[in-house]
């Protein structure tokens, strides 16, 4: 796993932080943000806005944003020292204050090989957690703005909620 502090040019980071809270964004209620909890367990609700995903029947169903994010996709990346050409998957995340304390559910985004990078838009205490093959937390990261966490994609993972606010996180899937 490796943190990469500063990603964008504050400039740019303010932009897209200020354009993904305005109203213009349309964000889906989804009722698991695992996407892994079966039905009659406890699920961990949030909001999502797909961009593109490959994996499913080729879809980019948000272009538009595609092209407002060309520049960052291209310099998160770069940074990331990751294949622009093997990018399969953009979504973003937003979760907002809950009474749940703890991690939500752990997963891996993709069946395949594959890496993450996972981009803090905002501030915000709702950390990430990462598990070793026996599902105990290894290691925890606080999202900062303009900080990204890049790890390869079969490391289990977890969101949490944030006390106040909301997370906003762009999450990059890319094949290997």
């Amino acid at each position: 796993m490796k943190i990469i502090e500063d990603v964008l040019p504050v400039e740019q980071a303010d932009w897209l932080e200020e354009m993904l809270t305005s109203p213009e964004i349309k964000w889906s209620y989804i009722p698991d943000s695992s996407g892994n909890i079966p039905d009659g367990q406890r699920k961990f609700p949030s909001f999502s806005h797909p961009i593109m995903n490959l994996h499913d029947r080729n879809q980019v169903p948000d272009r538009e944003m595609m092209m407002r994010l060309e520049s960052i996709n291209h310099t998160i990346s770069t940074k990331a020292e990751l294949d622009l050409d093997h990018l399969n998957r953009v979504r973003l995340g937003m979760h907002i204050p809950n009474e749940w304390d703890s991690y939500h559910g752990v997963h891996t985004d993709q069946t395949m090989q594959h890496d993450v990078i996972l981009y803090y838009v905002n501030n915000s205490d709702g950390d990430t957690y990462f598990f070793d093959d026996d599902r105990q937390v290894i290691d925890r990261v606080t999202p900062k703005k303009n900080t990204m966490v890049v790890f390869d994609g079969f490391t289990e993972h977890a969101s949490s909620y944030p006390s106040q606010g909301q997370r906003i996180t762009i999450n990059f899937n890319f094949g290997k």
